[in-house]
């Protein structure tokens, strides 16, 4: 982790995000020689990190952070102060797909997306991690403006979702979350069936017999389940392990480095190589900028 932020609030991210992992692997199998080394770097705001905005086809995606699994290595870059709800939410959000990449099959994106929506409300309180706060932004939202029907949200694609998100990843969450939680969990087990069947058949095939039902009908069930106003929580032991951290005064040449990921993950390649030259200025020897 790499940060401009004091060393105060970059320790307190340290030891919260080491919980939020520990909480994750209680509840996925993933082994942790599966999980490419990740690089963290933490921005003071947003107008530092916005030159390291993920770049699309359509040009840079106006997200407040991102992640990007390059398969030896990866990244998250965000910005934001320490202790907004915001910030907390995107790192959580965007820790998720990097966990999830130790996975070797791919999930749909709606799915991707709506996971790391539901576990980014994460916080630890009374020794316990907790997954499935709502968020009030995204409720409010399609409690406002109504949910998309979901015949046409499964097919967004990911250049779609990120230059529309305002309004992808409150739906996303809210699928993922009603799927996971609602009726007491009892969605749960056709949310595995879906996820299974996505990999074998068509869409539309594999919607129908998971859930029995028409897109109309389940696009209905959520709409419900948004007014309803109650959702469920998920709650697991975690542990506290900042006596085995050490915090210190980054090298140039490690923060250089960490940029050069960074600008690299995001397809901004002038400015990955500005960062890499510089890291072989002060680092001749060093084989990772190579």
């Amino acid at each position: 982790m790499v940060s401009q932020l004091d060393e105060k609030r970059t320790r307190e991210w340290a030891v919260e995000f080491d919980q939020f992992v520990d909480a994750l692997h209680q509840l996925f199998s993933v082994k942790d020689v599966d999980l490419p080394p990740l690089t963290i770097v933490l921005f003071a705001d947003s107008r530092a990190f916005a030159p390291y905005r993920y770049r699309t086809q359509s040009g840079q995606a106006d997200v407040a952070g991102f992640f990007r699994n390059m398969d030896t290595w990866s990244t998250i870059g965000m910005a934001g102060s320490g202790s907004s709800p915001e910030t907390r939410r995107t790192i959580y959000h965007e820790a998720v797909h990097w966990f999830a990449s130790a996975d070797p099959v791919a999930s749909p994106l709606w799915f991707e997306e709506g996971l790391a929506e539901v576990f980014s409300t994460f916080q630890v309180k009374g020794g316990k991690g907790r997954w499935g706060l709502p968020i009030d932004n995204s409720v409010a939202y399609l409690q406002r403006v109504g949910v998309q029907p979901l015949d046409q949200f499964l097919r967004i694609s990911q250049d779609e979702a990120l230059h529309g998100s305002q309004t992808y990843y409150p739906e996303a969450w809210a699928f993922t979350h009603y799927l996971m939680f609602g009726n007491g969990g009892t969605e749960r087990s056709q949310l595995g069936e879906f996820l299974r069947l996505q990999r074998e058949t068509d869409l539309d095939t594999a919607f129908t017999t998971a859930f029995g039902a028409s897109y109309a009908e389940i696009t209905s069930a959520l709409q419900r389940y948004l007014k309803n106003g109650r959702y469920g929580i998920a709650e697991v032991p975690v542990r506290d392990r900042s006596a085995e951290m050490v915090i210190e005064k980054a090298t140039t040449a490690q923060v250089e480095f960490a940029l050069a990921r960074l600008a690299t993950a995001g397809n901004n390649d002038d400015l990955a190589r500005e960062h890499i030259e510089r890291v072989l200025t002060v680092a001749p020897k060093a084989a990772e900028p190579y």
